[in-house]
């Protein structure tokens, strides 16, 4: 476990506080969120005000994407949250020392990690209103040819040029620090500008098509079909 995380609750319960570990406390699944921090200010770990988040975070002191990646968390059955600029004293430097050294057991150990790839600053936040028929697949019936194709086929078409405008353009992947936790982390749900996309180490891919590769499907099969929808999200 990080050595802070936010405890997001529940829908139920929605308290939210910083949790402070240590070597002798439980090892539970997590997620971090990867997200552009842009010109606006937003909410710090602070010497001064860890004891008050240790007690109690107020969420409308959150940014946009903050809100949303607790709602995504507690959506996936996820108890425990890292965020950066909430989980390293921003003020210390021998913190920031330690604990960006471990920045890479961070991301690695994760359940998996929550990518605003189209927010350019907090403000924009994961949940984009979007265009449902952008990200339908085109799907197209050529019928057979005597002599040549007996059989019709069914081909789905999409643009040679999707992951790049989806994801290679789009203002996270702009942003260095990004690059270590996109390669590390063993997921990555990408909140797109027009959907979800699915990343993880052996598949890239879109909610029409689950992750196949044997590392992954129980994750995807216990925490995505049973936690998500379309709807919800």
């Amino acid at each position: 476990m990080p050595t802070r995380v936010l405890d997001v609750g529940t829908a139920s319960n929605p308290r939210l506080r910083l949790q402070v570990n240590n070597k002798s406390s439980p090892i539970s699944p997590y997620v971090t969120l990867s997200h552009c921090w842009g010109k606006i200010q937003i909410k710090r770990l602070t010497k001064a005000n860890i004891s008050q988040l240790a007690e109690c975070i107020d969420v409308n002191e959150l940014t946009k994407t903050f809100q949303e990646a607790i709602i995504i968390a507690r959506r996936l059955g996820v108890k425990f949250l890292w965020i950066d600029s909430l989980c390293i004293i921003q003020d210390s430097i021998k913190d920031w020392n330690k604990e960006s050294s471990a920045m890479g057991d961070v991301y690695k150990n994760a359940l998996c990690n929550i990518a605003a790839t189209a927010a350019p600053d907090g403000h924009t936040g994961c949940f984009l209103e979007r265009n449902p028929l952008l990200a339908r697949t085109c799907r197209l019936r050529i019928e057979g040819l005597p002599g040549l194709a007996p059989k019709s086929q069914v081909y789905d078409l999409t643009r040679v040029d999707f992951w790049k405008q989806a994801i290679s353009a789009a203002p996270l992947v702009q942003r260095a620090w990004f690059l270590q936790e996109r390669i590390l982390a063993p997921r990555v749900i990408h909140f797109g500008k027009n959907q979800l996309l699915w990343e993880c180490h052996e598949l890239v891919s879109v909610p029409d098509c689950l992750c196949r590769c044997r590392r992954c499907v129980f994750h995807i099969k216990y925490y995505i079909s049973r936690h998500y929808s379309g709807r919800q999200f």
